[in-house]
């Protein structure tokens, strides 16, 4: 069998592309690919998603598995150079997030939750966006509740229900300057709430949409400090009061942690005493949690005026493995010139490093901000120094280590906000700025499919070559075609110690891969 493909490789080899001219009739004869199963060009593979180009290529046998491998080079090198979804990453290496996908793996099967932290200005309020990554990933390894929430909700969300009353004092890092605290002890979401003598609040699921993931949870998690002696916290369900009592009083962080036998939908809490509450989590027992963190007016610019004590103690407790920074949009009004734009980046890559120095085990990715819209000369048009800002931010975050997702180029680029706006029903609202919620469901749906298909790769290059460092898209040769070098090696492995028997197709398929594995390192030596 093998035989003949290496015989039908060869003539089809040396056949012209273009065919052969007989009377009024063209002949034309298979190409490579085609005779192991694959396709002549890449058209085929960039109309498949993800999911099914993997599908395919787990359900071909071992020789088509080859041919597609190379294939497959060509398909995910396209995608992370060329496609405006994709996101961008330091030395255009995707790898930068397999520590994290691992990590992603690892908590289905393990006790504790890891946490992605999604902080915004308002286009990720209500949950926004938030929700549909944590929908995804949380179907696919594990996990349950929405995450972490302040114990005071401002804005309402599409997820939860909150109320609070008693004597909390709110304040926040970002916002009016009087929601500002004397000191800099804001928590993980920027904000906590002051509490004086006693205080409840009660949450519940919000929407119709019973058993689905974010409204059900097995574990509360209180974060809190700078307590006073004796406070108390109780937390009510079924019926039962659970109270836990801190006898001493403490500067540092601490987290009380009530776990329930099975999920729940809602519960209510009091507490007496005076302490900092910084927040609750609601989660499951392991898997992957996904906190909203809306920041509205905010720029991105405030990490560095938050205690970096008690942050680090905060994502340490909460395991946290991917920062995504979504900024940008509100600075827009006051950037004029290049110089503004380059001031501004500036100001968020020490945002970056600060957050990997309080936590280096956490990736970040950072979104830049949407297409947004004011009047120039007369007319509705992007704002003039909205390029250039990308640009600023897109350059500094790869400096630094982090990655890029241009919202911006996924929109569609300059203008394309007055098509979201005017489309119906619309994807953005009248203000020209921000989605609706038709629109954030569709930028967040490209998100999970740009971030999904970051995952394939992983995957892919963990089944196929053992080696997360072999094939790194910004070292591949672009002008090489992977998938004619497979038919090539197929058509000449019978003139040399390559060839083995043609009825051991499985150490055919093993040498194959070797011998290609050896040449894509090789061109990898500097």
């Amino acid at each position: 069998m093998v035989a003949c493909l290496l015989l039908l490789g060869a003539v089809c080899r040396l056949f012209p592309r273009e065919g052969v001219q007989v009377g009024p009739v063209r002949l034309r004869f298979a190409s490579p690919l085609s005779l192991t199963g694959g396709q002549d060009t890449l058209a085929a593979d960039r109309q498949l998603s993800p999911e099914q180009q993997l599908s395919r290529m787990a359900e071909a046998f071992h020789l088509r598995q080859l041919s597609q491998l190379a294939d497959s080079l060509d398909y995910y090198r396209h995608f992370f150079e060329e496609s405006p979804v994709s996101i961008q990453f330091p030395g255009a290496d995707p790898s930068l997030l397999d520590g994290f996908f691992a990590q992603m793996e690892a908590a289905r099967q393990q006790p504790g939750t890891l946490h992605v932290l999604h902080y915004g200005d308002s286009q990720i309020e209500q949950d926004r966006i938030t929700a549909s990554l944590r929908e995804m990933w949380q179907t696919r390894f594990g996990g349950m509740g929405p995450g972490l929430i302040p114990a005071v909700q401002v804005i309402p969300t599409a997820t939860l229900s909150q109320e609070a009353w008693g004597g909390w004092q709110r304040h926040a890092v970002f916002g009016p300057r009087e929601m500002n605290a004397d000191h800099q002890r804001y928590g993980p979401m920027g904000q906590f709430c002051e509490l004086q003598d006693s205080a409840f609040l009660d949450v519940n699921p919000r929407g119709g949409s019973r058993g689905t993931l974010v409204r059900q949870f097995t574990r509360v998690r209180l974060l809190m400090g700078h307590n006073q002696a004796g406070f108390r916290a109780t937390l009510y369900q079924d019926d039962q009061a659970f109270t836990q009592v801190v006898g001493d009083s403490s500067s540092v962080l601490r987290v009380l942690d009530w776990s329930f036998s099975r999920p729940v939908r809602s519960l209510s809490m009091s507490f007496r005493g005076r302490a900092e509450i910084y927040g609750l989590i609601l989660e499951g027992p392991d898997g992957v949690s996904v906190d909203n963190i809306p920041m509205r007016g905010c720029s991105g610019t405030i990490f560095t005026q938050m205690d970096a004590a008690l942050l680090r103690q905060a994502y340490q407790a909460m395991n946290v493995r991917l920062f995504v920074l979504e900024f940008g949009g509100n600075r827009m009004t006051v950037v004029k010139t290049e110089e503004d734009a380059r001031h501004y980046a500036a100001v968020v890559g020490r945002q970056i490093r600060y957050l990997k120095k309080l936590r280096p085990e956490a990736e970040i990715l950072f979104i830049g901000p949407a297409d947004m819209s004011c009047m120039v000369e007369g007319e509705m048009a992007s704002y003039p120094m909205l390029e250039t800002t990308i640009a600023a931010l897109r350059d500094v975050c790869l400096e630094n280590g982090a990655a890029f997702w241009d919202m911006y180029r996924v929109m569609g680029g300059r203008n394309s906000m007055l098509a979201w706006v005017k489309t119906q029903p619309p994807m953005a609202a009248s203000d020209y700025i921000h989605f609706t919620f038709k629109g954030s469901q569709r930028i967040s749906q490209l998100l999970n499919e740009s971030l999904a298909l970051c995952y394939d790769y992983y995957c892919f290059r963990r089944a196929h070559l053992n080696d997360s460092t072999l094939l790194q898209i910004g070292q591949l040769d672009r002008s090489r075609d992977y998938a004619r070098d497979f038919s090539d090696m197929l058509r000449e492995s019978a003139a040399d110690s390559l060839w083995v028997d043609d009825t051991d197709e499985e150490a055919l398929y093993e040498a194959l891969k070797k011998q290609m594995q050896s040449n894509l390192h090789q061109e990898q030596q500097p």
